[in-house]
C-alpha cells in the first residue's frame, strides 16, 4: 500500500471545501437542494426532507456545489460520519458541517474512499487524533487534508469496493424486508384491535360501514358485538420488582432485568446485565421471571416500552421500576394477546397522555386502572389475532438477526480488506 495525504488524492481544480454559513430564514421548497450532516446521519444521503435554498443565497457558495460520486464528510455535529453524492443530488450545496472530497480516479475510487473513511481504523486514528473542542468539537479542514489515506494499487481498490458493495446491497435488501414486516405488522393492529377476526372463517370482520350490524357503539367508538370495553387493570395483573441496591450486584450470578434490559424489539437483552449472586435466588421467588412474561418500563425517558422474554432459559429477578404484567385470568384473557394489547396504539398513547399531562415520566397500578381496552369475549379470537401478529413477528425477528449477520460480516471485511491484513 501507498501512503497518502487526503488532499493529494482530491482534484486539483476541486479542493476540499465546505458550503454555506447559514441558510437562515432564506429556505425555498423550489430552490437549490442543500445537504446537512443530519441528511446523511445513516451513512447514505437522503432525498426527502432536504432544505433548499434560494439561487442568490447558493450563488455565493458555487465553489462547494457537489458532483455524483463525491465524498461528504462531516466535520460539525456528527463528525466523522461519511457518505457518497448519488446521482439525483448532482448540483447540490452544502452547509459549513460537511467537507466536500471530489476524488481524483487517476489514485482514487470514490467508493473505496468511501469505505475507507467509514472504517473504525480511520476513525480512531486520523478522525479522533484531530477531533477538536469538547461542548462543540469538530474538524478543521487543514486538518481533514492532511488526513493520511493507505491505498492499494486501483484494480484491488474496485475489487475491495465491489466486496463492500455488494454485502451492502444485501444488508439494504434486508432493511427494507423489515420495514416492509414492520408496516405489515402495523395495519395488521389497526384491523385486529378495531375490526378484529372472525373465529368461523379466521379472516378479518368486514369493516363497519360494509357490516354495521356486527358492531356496537362504546366510549371508545364502535367496537365489534362479541366486545367489551375493561380497564387495563380489570383484566391484566401489574407487579413491580425489587428495588435491589448497588451493593447487592455481584460479578457473577441470576441476571437482574432492568429498563435497560428491555430491548427497542420487543426481547429482553442480558447483556451487560446486573447480577445478584445464585445463593439468593430463593430469598427473590416472587419475583424470578420466565419465559414468555411480559415486562414494561413503568419510569424514565423509555416509559411504556414492552418487551416479551422469549429464548432465555435461565432465572431472572425483576428490578425496580419494571412492570411484570399478567392475565387476571387466562380463560379470559389470552397472555400473548395481552402483550399485544399493551404494545397496540390505544395503550401507548394513554401512557404518554399520563406523562404530557404533567406526570414525572412514572406509571404504576392506579394509572392502569384508568387505561381503556377493548377485549375480544372469545378466547379463540384472541388467540387466533395473537398467532397473526406473532407471526410477523417472527418473520421481522429472523430478518433483524440476519441483518446483524450481515452487519458484523461487513465490519470484519472492512478491517480484512482496507487494512491490508487480508489479501483481495
Amino acid at each position: 500500500m501507498n501512503k497518502y495525504y487526503l488532499n493529494d488524492l482530491v482534484l486539483s481544480n476541486r479542493p476540499i471545501t465546505y458550503g454555506i454559513v447559514q441558510p437562515g430564514p432564506n429556505v425555498n421548497p423550489n430552490g437549490i437542494p442543500l445537504i446537512r450532516g443530519k441528511d446523511y446521519s445513516s451513512g447514505k444521503v437522503s432525498t426527502v426532507g432536504l432544505y433548499h435554498v434560494l439561487p442568490e443565497i447558493d450563488k455565493p457558495y458555487s465553489r462547494s456545489k457537489v458532483i455524483t460520486d463525491d465524498i461528504l464528510l462531516s466535520i460539525a455535529g456528527y463528525v466523522g460520519q461519511v457518505a457518497i453524492v448519488p446521482e439525483q443530488l448532482e448540483g447540490a450545496n452544502l452547509t459549513q458541517t460537511t467537507a466536500r472530497l471530489s476524488c481524483n480516479p487517476k489514485l482514487v475510487i470514490p467508493k473505496y474512499l468511501y469505505y475507507y473513511l467509514q472504517s473504525e481504523k480511520f476513525y480512531k486514528t486520523q478522525v479522533k487524533k484531530f477531533e477538536k473542542g469538547s461542548a462543540q468539537s469538530g474538524l478543521n479542514l487543514s486538518d481533514v487534508g492532511i488526513f493520511e489515506i493507505n491505498l492499494p494499487p486501483l484494480p484491488q481498490q474496485r475489487k475491495i469496493a465491489k466486496i463492500l458493495s455488494t454485502v451492502d446491497a444485501v444488508i439494504e435488501k434486508t432493511e427494507a424486508a423489515i420495514a416492509k414486516y414492520q408496516q405489515l405488522k402495523q395495519g395488521l393492529m389497526q384491523d385486529v384491535f378495531t375490526r378484529g377476526i372472525d373465529v368461523t372463517t379466521g379472516k378479518l370482520r368486514p369493516k363497519p360501514e360494509d357490516a354495521p350490524d356486527l358492531y356496537q357503539a362504546s366510549e371508545l367508538g364502535l367496537i365489534p358485538k362479541e366486545w367489551e370495553v375493561e380497564t387495563v387493570d380489570s383484566v391484566a395483573f401489574l407487579r413491580h420488582g425489587y428495588q435491589f441496591r448497588d451493593y447487592d450486584f455481584v460479578k457473577e450470578g441470576i441476571d437482574v432485568v432492568k429498563i435497560g434490559q428491555i430491548g427497542k424489539k420487543g426481547n429482553v437483552n442480558l447483556e451487560n446485565s446486573s447480577k445478584i449472586a445464585s445463593s439468593r435466588l430463593d430469598e427473590f421467588n416472587s419475583i424470578q421471571l420466565f419465559e414468555g412474561d411480559i415486562l414494561m418500563a413503568l419510569t424514565g425517558a423509555t416509559l411504556g416500552k414492552t418487551a416479551i422474554i422469549r429464548n432465555i432459559d435461565k432465572p431472572m429477578l425483576q428490578n425496580y421500576r419494571v412492570g411484570y404484567f399478567t392475565p387476571r385470568d387466562e380463560n379470559k384473557l389470552n397472555k400473548l394477546f395481552l402483550y399485544y394489547l399493551l404494545i397496540g396504539d390505544s395503550v401507548q398513547n394513554e401512557i404518554l397522555g399520563f406523562v404530557n399531562a404533567g406526570a414525572q415520566g412514572n406509571i404504576g397500578k392506579a394509572d392502569f386502572e384508568k387505561i381503556k381496552i377493548i377485549v375480544p369475549n372469545s378466547i379463540q379470537e384472541q388467540k387466533l389475532s395473537s398467532l397473526k401478529l406473532q407471526s410477523i413477528d417472527q418473520k421481522i425477528h429472523t430478518e433483524q438477526q440476519a441483518l446483524a449477520k450481515y452487519q458484523q460480516l461487513k465490519a470484519g471485511l472492512m478491517q480484512d480488506l482496507l487494512t491490508g491484513e487480508v489479501s483481495v
